[in-house]
């Protein structure tokens, strides 16, 4: 039954399938995944793994796609995200966005400093998480290149 499922998505073309991919840029469903494998296996002879990542537009290249052959054993759940180690994040993308990048690039447009701890105390409001300086300046500085910096002294007149 697998198998038939398996093949029949296989027949479909293969921009249908785009849909299938997570929101995540970088992540892929594992029924997106068993569609890329099953298409190396039936034009196996033919095609290499560099030539199916370049069709399916897979940015990891031919060691994506081969990591995917080499884990697929049949079944979707094979390839499956794992449980990645470590802590996760505090806050989600989106709330990086909303609570950091934002105001910093408003606060940018006008004369005056930022000051960060405005921002975490709107942070704790909204959230409810309880998030240091140090990481606000991490999220900053990873999401958008944002950097420490002391602004330059100005008189009244300069700023209009």
């Amino acid at each position: 039954m697998r198998e038939t499922f398996s093949r029949a998505l296989a027949s479909f073309p293969f921009i249908f399938l785009s849909f299938l991919m997570t929101d995540l840029s970088r992540y892929y469903s594992s029924d997106y995944k068993v569609r890329v494998v099953l298409y190396y296996i039936d034009h196996l002879p033919s095609t290499s793994f560099n030539a199916v990542a370049k069709l399916f537009k897979i940015p990891g290249g031919h060691k994506t796609v081969k990591r995917w052959y080499d884990q697929y054993n049949g079944s979707v759940s094979s390839l499956q995200s794992k449980p990645r180690s470590g802590r996760p994040p505090i806050l989600t993308r989106r709330q990086i966005k909303k609570y950091i990048l934002d105001p910093v690039i408003e606060a940018n447009r006008e004369p005056y400093p930022i000051h960060y701890d405005q921002i975490i105390s709107q942070i704790k409001e909204k959230t409810n998480n309880d998030i240091s300086i140090q990481t606000v300046r991490r999220y900053g500085h990873n999401s958008s290149g944002i950097k420490k910096r002391t602004p330059i002294p100005r008189t009244r007149q300069q700023c209009i």
